[in-house]
């Protein structure tokens, strides 16, 4: 049973100025899941009822989003925590959305505006990559599809991306590095993004799909794009190793580097 799921988004959009990050915060709030609450590095008692202003106010005060977190309490609840990257050496920001509470309990139509939303979340902060991920209640096949659950931005900068999930974003520079005749091979569902990038879907519904079908594709799909090098190797805990042919410089065409 589907209990879980989470958006990872990775972005060289500034989180330090308030303007900067309004667009992102009105989007949020005109969608169906519009937080509820906001606060401070996940303590309880920093929780306070949403104000866009307040958390702008706070952005301005202390001159990051790094550590800021929205909450959704009505169901389906959620919690998105934000994390700066840095410039030396380059590694993204990064949003992270956990839909826990009723997930369960929702129809597929729901579940198809919690990928809408990430859709609309990803091209607003022009991702450099990015996916939707799935928890089904653990068991042997849920380990072969995520040997490793999550990954943060300094995993991503280190070690390079993790298998294609059940949609998936590609930034033009991924899509470059990869090659974009190489995912036109692997058997997923592509899209053309508005800032130079793809979009992928393992199957033609992942919000109303099971495990079994999501990780039969995955298998399929990584058995092409992991020949390319650019995926790190996740299968151990704590003991990653990046793709032979990784290279982090995500703002940076890669045929002009040096």
């Amino acid at each position: 049973m589907l209990s879980k799921i989470a958006i990872d988004l990775f972005t060289l959009k500034s989180f330090s100025q308030a303007e900067k990050i309004r667009s992102h915060l009105d989007l949020l709030t005109s969608s169906n899941f519009a937080p509820t609450h906001w606060g401070v590095n996940e303590r309880p008692n920093s929780r306070r009822k949403y104000s866009t202003e307040e958390v702008l106010f706070s952005i301005d005060e202390n001159n990051t989003f790094d550590g800021m977190c929205l909450y959704r309490k009505s169901s389906p609840s959620y919690t998105i925590f934000y994390s700066s990257g840095s410039d030396t050496p380059l590694i993204p920001n990064a949003l992270h959305c956990s839909f826990e509470k009723g997930v369960t309990s929702l129809d597929p139509i729901n579940l198809k505006s919690i990928f809408s939303l990430g859709s609309l979340l990803a091209a607003e902060l022009e991702v450099v990559y990015g996916y939707i991920w799935l928890y089904w209640n653990e068991n042997e096949a849920w380990k072969q599809y995520m040997p490793q659950s999550l990954i943060n931005s300094f995993e991503l900068a280190k070690y390079g991306p993790n298998p294609v999930q059940a949609r998936t974003w590609f930034g033009s520079y991924l899509t470059q590095l990869i090659g974009k005749d190489v995912f036109s091979q692997c058997g997923v569902l592509m899209r053309d993004t508005s800032w130079g990038g793809l979009e992928l879907d393992l199957v033609p519904e992942p919000w109303n799909s099971s495990l079994e079908e999501v990780l039969a594709q995955q298998k399929k799909a990584m058995s092409t794009l992991s020949k390319t090098g650019i995926f790190g190797d996740y299968q151990k805990f704590a003991d990653y190793a990046p793709g032979e042919s990784w290279s982090p410089f995500f703002g940076v065409p890669p045929h002009t580097q040096n």
